[in-house]
This record gives C-alpha cells, structure tokens and sequence, in this order.
C-alpha cells in the first residue's frame, strides 16, 4: 500500500459526497491498512445504508453494537456507540450531566494521519488578522509519516481547526476525567496512550486575555494547573503571567502530542454553515487566531459541503 493511499481515498469518499461505490473503495482501503472496525462500518453502510447498526468485533469495545450515521443518533448514557460516516471515527456516549452543562459524544482514539492528511488538502480558509507559521496547513509535512500513525507534531490551531470543520471541538480535560470513570481501562488507554499528549480546546488564562493552547498528558490528569508539566503556549504578553519563563511561544509542533475530538449530542443536526461560520469567527479570539474557514467537511443530512 502506498503512502497516501487511505488519505486519497478519504479525500475521494468525501469528495463523492459518500457514494457507495466510494464508500466500498474506502473500506477495501481501511481494511487492507488492517483497520478492521472502521472498514466494517462502511461496510455496514454500504448493504444496509445510513443508520444502519453493526457489532464490532474487536478491540476494547468488542461486542458493543454500533451506529453509522453522518449525525449523531439519539444519546443513551451506556448505549451504542455512533461510527460517524464524516471522520469515519468511533464515538461512545459521555454522560456528563447533571454535573456539567452538556452530555458529549467523544472519540475512541486520536486522529490518524490519513484522516488530518485529507482534511489539510480539502480545507478551505482565509487569512484572519493574527501572524502565523508558513506551514500552517501544509500536507507536505506528512508526505512520509505513515498514516495509520496518530497524527502528531501539529499546531494546537490546526487541531482545532480539524474540529470546526467538522462541526465539532476537540476533546477536553473534563471529558477526560470523566471517561476514565466510564469505559474500561483499555479502552481508556486506547483513546489517551500513555505516550501521547493531547492539545485542548483553547481556553483563556485566569489573569489576562491571552489564549492558552494546553497539551494535557496522561500521568498529568489529577494535577491542577501546571504548565511545565502539562506543556502550555501562549501566543504574547505574558508579563502579567505569574510563572512566564515556563510558557513558550504558541507556535510549536510537539512529536507526542496529538488531538480527538468530541461533540455535543445533535450539534450537526442543528447547524447550518452559517452559523459554524459565526463559531469559527466569533467563538475564538480573533486577535489570537490566524484563519476562518471558508470550507467545512460534507454532511448530507444537514447540508455541510466542502
């Protein structure tokens, strides 16, 4: 299998606005790359169409049924599990309510190489108002990293980003906590490897209006705030920051940090681009971050196309 064979066909299937023939090709792809689960559900589109319901096989979720939609199905604490026909990822139902605002649908695992390699040659954006890296969005980067490897050594911005275009966020502290007290310890370590770090969704400092862009580490879960050890940047200004020498320039790609995503239940149901616009613009600092996205990935169900 050649290099840039899973994202080229990912990139074809999304293209295709998730056409069968598409879809099969996809999962003859995934399973000769021996992701085994996630040709099984396309596969499960492909006979039985959107909505379909199928059993996984192996792995820490084995015997779990699961449901392959473009949209989240209705959330049951301890449910199915959805397969998101858009990112092609496993999701299982987060019960965070009552003590949190939303419930969460959050992913298996981090993202794959072929699944970011596909969205940074599909995307679409302008240039906002703040300075960035030239290789921001640059799939040249990964031309020769394998992809079925997570995909490390990207801009927290980037993954970020990810997330939007899909119409969801990047997994968070408090998803994590309360996953690692819902699913097994397997499948906890499948989603979080103790070898990795995962990038935050972007959240304010307590003593400023700096943007924080937290990479968070598995032995670093129960710790309070602690960026030497839990790898923070922040992008300027940090002369009001009571521990400045440890905080690093926003822009830096880390070789064990990657990112998954999550969304609230029936998110994508009630959006429409124009209003993942108006998140993607308004809902960062825009002084903070570099691009809005003219793009989003395809979701026949609600009308989302690239």
């Amino acid at each position: 299998m050649s290099n840039n064979q899973l994202s080229q066909a990912y990139e074809h299937y999304l293209l295709s606005n998730f056409a069968l023939e598409a879809a099969e090709k996809m999962a003859e792809v995934l399973y000769s790359a021996d992701l085994i689960e996630e040709a099984s559900a396309l596969r499960a589109y492909v006979a039985n169409g959107p909505n379909s319901t199928y059993t996984i096989q192996s792995g820490p979720w084995a015997g779990c049924d699961c449901i392959v939609s473009d949209i989240d199905p209705d959330f049951k604490a301890q449910g199915p599990l959805w397969f998101d026909l858009t990112e092609l990822t496993h999701a299982f139902p987060l019960q965070l309510k009552p003590h949190y605002a939303n419930d969460n649908w959050l992913s298996i695992h981090p993202v794959y190489v072929w699944q970011f390699k596909a969205f940074l040659h599909l995307v679409r954006w302008e240039e906002w108002n703040a300075p960035f890296p030239a290789d921001l969005f640059n799939p040249d980067r990964f031309e020769t990293v394998d992809e079925t490897a997570f995909v490390t050594n990207i801009y927290s911005d980037e993954g970020n980003t990810y997330a939007f275009w899909l119409g969801k966020f990047l997994g968070y502290e408090t998803c994590l906590r309360e996953a690692r007290k819902q699913i097994s310890v397997e499948a906890f370590t499948a989603m979080f490897p103790a070898y990795l770090g995962l990038w935050q969704g972007m959240s304010k400092l307590p003593v400023q209006a700096e943007t924080l862009r937290e990479a968070l580490f598995a032995e670093t879960l129960d710790l309070d705030f602690q960026p030497s050890r839990r790898m923070a940047f922040v992008s300027s200004n940090l002369k009001n920051f009571p521990e400045p020498n440890i905080l690093h320039d926003v822009w830096q790609k880390l070789d064990n940090v990657s990112f998954l995503t999550a969304i609230r239940p029936q998110t994508i149901l009630k959006t429409s681009l124009e209003n993942i616009k108006y998140l993607q613009r308004s809902g960062l600092p825009i002084n903070d971050y570099a691009v809005a996205l003219t793009s989003f990935a395809p979701r026949p169900s609600v009308g989302l196309y690239l």
